[in-house]
This record gives C-alpha cells, structure tokens and sequence, in this order.
C-alpha cells in the first residue's frame, strides 16, 4: 500500500478504468472511469465507450473539481496503461503543472483505494 496520503482535497486522486462491463448501457459505454479522492474519499464516476476516452475524461474532472473547490488537483494516482502515459496526456499534466504518481506495473494493490471501489461497483452490479 501507498505510503503517502493526502491531506488536503483533491491534493491526490486515485483513478482505474474498469470494462468492459456487460451488458453495455443504452448508450453504448462499456467502460467506466472511477476517481476516488484520497482525503474525502469522494467518488466520481464516468462512463465511456472507449478506454480511449480515459484522458478526456481526466481532463474533464480535473476542470470540474477545482471548479467546485476552487483548489488545484496535484496528484493523481493511476496505474501505467497506454491511456494514462500517452504523450498527449503527459504534455497536458506537465502544462497543467500536475505531477503523476504511476503504481508498479502488475500490483493493483498499489492504488487499492479505487481497486476496492471497482469490485464493490462489479459486485453491486452482478456482474
């Protein structure tokens, strides 16, 4: 488990992208987009057809919660899949001044704050 934590919101937010899920909504979205804020622990979720839509989706939270808050996210926390390291995503967070924690690749556990939730969703769910 992560040793460093949060102490302000959204200082650190935890993110996975889950799918594809079945059945599919109506609208098609296969995939969803769990962030978890580690000092609240608030949750937000949004669906997706594509895993491609994960940055976007980022982006789209980020704009949103400071927004909200009026407070700058720092971290994000997310595991090393393509969506999350493309260039395009890095040259977004590097303008935005935002500095990325990555897990080791293979140890889920490492961000087990939104692991936990994805699994509490899918069961909920019946998946």
């Amino acid at each position: 488990m992560a040793k460093y934590r949060a102490a302000k919101v959204p200082e650190l937010v935890h993110g996975d992208i889950c799918g594809p899920i079945m059945p599919e909504t109506h609208g098609g979205c296969k995939y969803f987009i769990l962030l978890v804020d580690d000092c609240s622990w608030s949750m937000w979720l949004q669906l997706m057809t594509s895993k491609s839509e994960a940055a976007e989706a980022i982006k789209k939270f980020k704009a949103r919660a400071e927004a909200e808050i009026s407070k700058k996210l720092s971290v994000p926390r997310t595991d090393r899949g393509g969506k999350f390291t493309s260039t395009k995503f890095v040259a977004y967070y590097t303008k935005e001044g935002v500095v990325r924690h990555h897990t080791a690749s293979y140890t889920p556990q490492q961000n087990g704050v939104v692991e936990r939730r994805n699994q509490i969703w899918l069961a909920w769910r019946g998946r």
